[in-house]
């Protein structure tokens, strides 16, 4: 006969159970701090140009944890029931993760109930009967050496048009195209019209034709291809771990020597930066 002992006083359990109680009272915790950090900018004081990259880089978070205390910490702020039923305990930060995509102003009573009162699996259910595309997490993962699988969901419109699309390019290449030499076809043709990289190439082959410039405070044109082309589109401001930022979204060229100082629109006083730094440097130059 095998008798089963319940070791309520385990020191194992018991230490597991204090670290899930200090583990649930952080979380609480940092979503209210995350809210203060937003607020008062303290990540671009920081020299981080974004809630994420703070998150990642100065506090550690993965990538899938600092998108889900982020989105929750930025809902918590217009949904206060959400916000009550964390701090509480009712809702825990990855089930109020869950049901982000869904909640209202309208909707935000209901979807909290079920929240404290559903299991993960059951509320992921109902979250997917209002918002099907829940179902499936649009990512490009890595599946093997040199080989990634990319993942969406489309609307039968949206699948219609897709595939309009492909029979265009298919017939363009008189030849049947698969469904990943499509998307790649599409990017290179995209990005031949609109990467300002390529755009600073072809420039630099070519002769530079040196006009006069009507409007003083706009950068010249081949001036800004060789910044594009020196700084490959990347955000140059170093980080406070001493690595460039490297954002390549919504990026700025930088006069190093303000305008309004005497700076010139040539290529040793200018950098390019991210939007979130570019501000940042001028607030400070303001204060």
């Amino acid at each position: 006969m095998v008798y089963l002992f319940h070791m309520k006083q385990h020191p194992l359990h018991l230490k597991a159970v204090d670290l899930s109680k200090t583990f649930l009272t952080t979380e609480k915790e940092l979503v209210v701090t995350l809210q203060e950090v937003e607020k008062e900018k303290v990540f671009l004081l920081m020299g981080y140009p974004s809630m994420h990259s703070y998150c990642t880089l100065a506090l550690g978070l993965s990538d899938s944890q600092a998108y889900t205390f982020v989105s929750v910490s930025r809902t918590c702020v217009k949904a206060p029931l959400l916000h009550k039923a964390i701090q509480t305990g009712e809702v825990s930060v990855s089930k109020a993760r869950r049901i982000v995509s869904v909640l209202s102003k309208e909707t935000e009573s209901l979807w909290v109930e079920k929240a404290s009162q559903l299991t993960s699996r059951e509320l992921e259910r109902e979250v997917v009967k209002v918002n099907p595309r829940e179902l499936v997490k649009e990512a490009i993962v890595p599946i093997a050496n040199n080989l990634s699988k990319m993942t969406l969901s489309l609307t039968h419109e949206e699948e219609k048009f897709v595939r309009e699309t492909l029979e265009l390019l298919s017939k363009n290449a008189k030849t049947p195209l698969t469904l990943s030499q499509s998307v790649l076809k599409l990017c290179q043709f995209y990005r031949s019209k609109k990467d300002p990289i390529q755009k600073a190439e072809r420039a630099m082959a070519k002769p530079v034709k040196l006009g006069t410039c009507k409007k003083i405070d706009v950068i010249p044109t081949h001036v800004r291809h060789q910044v594009n082309h020196r700084d490959k589109g990347l955000c140059r401001l170093k980080l406070p771990n001493g690595k460039p930022c490297l954002s390549s979204r919504w990026t700025d060229a930088h006069h190093i020597k303000l305008r309004s100082q005497g700076g010139t629109h040539t290529l040793d006083n200018l950098v390019t930066l991210c939007k979130a730094h570019h501000r940042m440097i001028h607030s400070h130059h303001h204060h």
